[in-house]
């Protein structure tokens, strides 16, 4: 006979903070003083979770973009506290298609939690594009700087690259190149 024992006070979990409102909007639409407020703001709460690029790299990446949409998260103060920006480019694929690329990126203040929310808006403005363009084949690419990420998307992911197991295959790393260069990123490590 399998006993479960569980002793509440050895959980380490702490309860996540509340949302107190959540607003959508294009990035677009905004006033440059604004869009600079708002790249302020999001960077501050990117550099909690990541050091990878810095506010000008952060900039680039991930509002350079046009139809680039937000989906902001507030406290009960109003205090910015998350958000997750999207985008969709256009690249070229192997057969000289017109190829979509969803991009992504979700953020947090550490002890606030809107994943299901940041998915439910990811996923309808992925199925509005998908609905809008039945024919275009598209492709969700995004920067990874945190191991918990991945994790999530390892989980979650019908194919994922790059995979410890799996060899990724060409045509995936052409659709990868075409993304790091459309993005104008640099890559550190293009063996995987």
């Amino acid at each position: 006979m399998l006993f479960k024992i569980s002793v509440p006070f050895f959980r380490f979990r702490h309860k996540s903070k509340e949302l107190s409102k959540v607003k959508t909007l294009s990035f677009q639409s905004l006033s440059f003083n604004s869009k600079q407020e708002m790249i302020d703001n999001a960077f501050d709460l990117y550099k909690s979770s990541s050091l990878t690029l810095n506010k000008e790299g952060f900039e680039k990446a991930f509002f350079d973009y046009e139809g680039v949409q937000l989906c902001l998260f507030y406290n009960e103060i109003q205090e910015l506290v998350g958000f997750i920006n999207l985008s969709i480019i256009f690249i070229k694929n192997d057969n000289n298609r017109k190829h979509a690329i969803f991009c992504a990126g979700i953020f947090f203040k550490q002890g606030f939690k809107g994943g299901k929310l940041a998915v439910l808006f990811g996923f309808s403005q992925f199925l509005n594009f998908k609905l809008r363009n039945l024919m275009t084949p598209i492709s969700y690419v995004t920067l990874v700087s945190n191991p918990a990420v991945y994790r999530l998307l390892a989980e979650n992911a019908h194919s994922l690259y790059p995979a410890e197991n799996k060899k990724t295959p060409q045509y995936v790393k052409a659709i990868f190149d075409r993304t790091v260069e459309a993005r104008k990123l640099s890559l550190i490590d293009n063996d995987n």
